[in-house]
């Protein structure tokens, strides 16, 4: 059984990723620029954008809004993806849409105490 970093790490952070360059893709960014915004080779960029990687996770309108929110500042070069990844992934902790996902990928008897910021409950998965 995985634990919720685990979950971050494999499914929800390239998830994330995919979004991102999904998004600067629809302001008109070519691949090239959405890659050194991101940090990312543009091969990178182009497995995302091409659906080869991260494709197991599906955010719900509100799990992408809590993301699109955070874009502005990598767009500006205000921040970086690491930043953005960061703040995403607790805020995601913090609403229980961690262990929601967790579910999602495995079947788990997850004691996550869902919406509720508890540095125990993040572990629990």
């Amino acid at each position: 059984m995985m634990i919720s970093i685990d979950i971050e790490y494999l499914y929800i952070v390239p998830a994330i990723r995919r979004l991102v360059a999904e998004e600067f893709l629809s302001k008109g960014l070519t691949q090239k620029d959405i890659a050194k915004k991101m940090g990312f080779t543009p091969a990178a960029v182009n497995q995302y954008l091409k659906k080869k990687r991260a494709t197991k996770v599906r955010f719900s309108k509100e799990e992408e809004q809590i993301i699109k929110e955070h874009m502005d500042s990598l767009l500006k070069g205000e921040s970086s993806m690491k930043m953005l990844i960061r703040k995403v992934i607790k805020e995601f902790e913090q609403k229980g849409i961690v262990c929601r996902i967790h579910k999602s990928i495995e079947k788990t008897s997850c004691d996550c105490l869902e919406g509720i910021a508890n540095e125990n409950s993040r572990n629990r998965c």
